[in-house]
């Protein structure tokens, strides 16, 4: 739905504690035959995963405010973190996952810099789907949903740092592709599906897990996607429990994110932004490993610094977050 076409109640200024109740209303529609009908984050698993993600805002996020920005899409649940005019970093998380994941890293750059750490529509944060029937659809839409967002904080005309993970650097470059006019500085971290495609041995992985949520299940993608199933020891068990949370939430239930899908040479040569690559040694989640993924960025991205993490594999920022 085009924004000309919202009458929204924006989201409150960045220095406030906690916003209102989020809500977006359609104009200028006829009525749908069928009722939209908004995600519920009702029920046992739900209230696992919420007690899992404030567990680690509690324990591990610096002292925080949140705020709920509406979107064409749903209500957008945004923490922050950092001095109010400090210099601005997004921080876009990994798919099954949620702002939380940046608990480490924004202990670090909130000393310095306005932290941004939005959970992803459609994933399994606090963010809710107005119409479950309808998430992002395409890359374009997940873009329009982003932009929606940082309009909706005021930052519109603002430079912006811009950190992502995994499903969230895809998310990251192609929002630096696209509106490379916003963006001061880029950082991929472990990007899925972002230079090559994802690997078929990653599916084989999580489906048995989505399907059948077992723990085993859960804890054998845990050991894929890093070096040898070892976490951050401050985070160990926080991190366990809401990996196994994340997965048992209902949020496959309804439509997901498209996956990520490599980006053509053309539109890496779009990324103006100075862009720092890192990957891990033992990434497994993308097709042909680490090295031709570094190679092809700094091949067609024209300000790429790149980097390869020793020690660590697709889940770094939870197994070494300094």
């Amino acid at each position: 739905v085009p924004l000309r076409h919202l009458n929204v109640v924006h989201a409150p200024p960045l220095n406030s504690k906690n916003s209102s109740p989020c809500r977006a209303e359609i104009m200028g529609q006829s009525p749908s035959k069928e009722p939209a009908q908004a995600q519920s984050h009702e029920g046992v698993a739900w209230s696992e995963l919420f007690a899992a993600y404030d567990n680690i805002l509690a324990r591990h996020w610096p002292t925080f405010s949140s705020t709920t920005v509406p979107t064409s899409f749903g209500c957008t649940h945004v923490n922050l973190a950092g001095p109010l005019e400090g210099p601005l970093v997004l921080l876009i998380h990994g798919s099954g996952a949620s702002s939380v994941q940046w608990a480490s890293l924004s202990k670090a750059l909130s000393t310095k810099y306005r932290v941004i750490a939005p959970d992803l529509i459609a994933e399994v944060g606090r963010s809710v789907l107005s119409n479950v029937k309808r998430t992002p659809a395409s890359d374009e839409e997940i873009i329009e949903w982003m932009h929606e967002v940082i309009n909706g904080l005021g930052l519109q005309g603002k430079l912006i740092n811009i950190v992502g993970f995994s499903y969230g650097s895809w998310v990251a470059a192609k929002l630096a592709s696209r509106s490379p006019e916003i963006v001061k500085k880029l950082v991929l971290i472990s990007p899925a599906g972002t230079f090559y495609p994802l690997s078929a041995w990653f599916f084989l992985k999580v489906l048995p897990a989505v399907i059948f949520k077992s723990e085993a299940r859960i804890l054998a993608v845990l050991q894929y996607m890093t070096k040898d199933g070892s976490l951050d020891p401050l985070m160990h068990a926080d991190i366990l429990r809401f990996f196994v949370a994340s997965f048992r939430s209902p949020h496959f239930d309804h439509k997901p994110l498209p996956p990520p899908a490599p980006l053509p040479d053309d539109s890496l040569r779009c990324i103006t932004a100075r862009t720092l690559l890192l990957v891990g040694e033992f990434e497994r989640v993308n097709t042909y490993g680490p090295a031709k993924a570094l190679a092809r960025a700094r091949r067609y991205l024209p300000h790429c610094e790149t980097k390869l993490v020793t020690g660590v594999g697709h889940m770094m920022t939870d197994e070494k977050p300094t």
